[in-house]
């Protein structure tokens, strides 16, 4: 006989025969259910505008792109339906960093330097050494959201399909 996935996280079993009926427990005993929101973050020229709008149309997601944190944090703070495209620019609030997790399905989009400056098209030798000086932070901010990560050099097929992977398995 198979056990209910989260099963061993619940302590008492409640029998709901009424319909209008909740059951409610407390934080950690049971499963959390996060806004059916994507959050896909990743420097600019990774590859996010085109992945974006891909898993954004197969999903019937709208697809956000914030200027301001507030901005980004607001259209996640919406229940479902939104696929909100984060750069560098919106790690600069430390709450940022603790509520975006929590807002919806993280996803980032891994590119080195060598890549980005291609993408990009950047010929001027100071803004290459520009983004190579931040990339490691900015990276690791990136990391510290806990996301996915989704490789810029894998076909955009490929991370569209990972993408609709997780999101199928999640209801």
């Amino acid at each position: 006989m198979s056990r209910p996935m989260y099963e061993h996280f619940i302590k008492k079993k409640y029998e709901v025969e009424d319909e209008d009926k909740a059951c409610t427990f407390k934080s950690g005993s049971g499963p959390m259910r996060k806004p059916r929101n994507v959050v896909l973050c990743g420097l600019q020229g990774s590859g996010r505008g085109a992945l974006a709008e891909n898993v954004a149309a197969s999903h019937d997601l709208e697809i956000v792109r914030p200027v301001a944190t507030a901005e980004a944090l607001e259209a996640l703070g919406q229940e479902t339906g939104r696929l909100v495209i984060l750069g560098p620019e919106h790690m600069d609030v430390p709450d940022a960093m603790t509520l975006i997790p929590r807002m919806g399905y993280v996803f980032f989009l891994m590119a080195d330097v060598p890549f980005v400056i291609e993408a990009r098209e950047i010929a001027e030798e100071e803004e290459r050494e520009r983004l190579a000086a931040v990339f490691p932070d900015l990276e690791m901010r990136f990391h510290a959201l806990g996301g996915l990560p989704l490789s810029a050099y894998r076909s955009l097929e490929e991370n569209a399909a990972q993408i609709a992977e997780v999101l199928d398995m999640c209801p």
